[in-house]
């Protein structure tokens, strides 16, 4: 993964919303979705700083521009954990997720699902 860029806050609402959606999306799309009650040149010169950035890539479709994202959320958040951690004084990742889980809650699906991934890790590093 290569070092992505923090978004800005507005730049990341747009984000999430393409990613909650199954792409490619239409700007109708996320003008329908945002809270905010931005006109439509705002959205578009944010959509064009995404695509700038490397963040969505936009295909013509008809007489739509259709953005689909070359990042995945997953990607993004991960980024950005690792750079709050490295701010934080390289914060150790049980610290991390304690806070993360204080904040957040966990749930049973997702203590498997972490039980499972520590198993793999365990595994790989005594091989």
């Amino acid at each position: 993964m290569k070092n992505l860029k923090k978004l800005p806050e507005s730049e990341l609402k747009i984000m999430l919303i393409i990613w909650d959606n199954t792409p490619p999306v239409a700007r109708n799309v996320i003008s329908e979705q945002l809270k905010e009650n931005w006109t439509n040149p705002t959205i578009l010169t944010l959509l064009s700083r995404l695509v700038k950035k490397g963040f969505l890539s936009c295909e013509k479709q008809g007489n739509k521009n259709m953005y689909t994202p070359v990042i995945s959320k997953e990607d993004y958040m991960l980024n950005e954990s690792i750079s709050l951690s490295a701010k934080m004084n390289k914060m150790s990742i049980t610290n991390l997720m304690s806070a993360f889980v204080k904040q957040n809650g966990i749930t049973k699906e997702e203590i498997d699902e972490l039980e499972k991934m520590i198993y793999e890790f365990k595994q790989k590093a005594e091989n």
